[in-house]
């Protein structure tokens, strides 16, 4: 009996790492605004189909980073710490404008 429970429950997981798998390869077809906690960045904002980074400081400034490869930007999502991400391999690496 014990058995058929460990089954459902692997089941079970199997069935949620597809639904994450699936949702992050759909999610970085569509272009997201991504708010976390950070003493740099307030947000962020990838544009799949311009390769467009937008990224709000937290002083309030907001700058668009170009030809940013999507590598880039899935690094950014899993970094711990999205300023140390993007000054290691953002900043000073890609064209920007400031927008606001």
């Amino acid at each position: 009996m014990e058995r058929k429970k460990v089954t459902n429950l692997g089941a079970a997981a199997a069935s949620t790492v597809k639904i994450r798998r699936y949702w992050h390869s759909f999610s970085l077809h569509l272009n997201l605004d991504i708010t976390m906690p950070s003493s740099v960045i307030q947000a962020y904002e990838y544009n799949a189909e311009q390769h467009t980074l937008r990224i709000t400081f937290v002083s309030g400034k907001v700058y668009n980073y170009k030809a940013v490869p999507k590598q880039v930007y899935v690094g950014m999502r899993g970094a711990v710490s999205k300023g140390k991400y993007f000054n290691s391999y953002i900043k000073d690496l890609y064209e920007f404008e400031e927008l606001e």
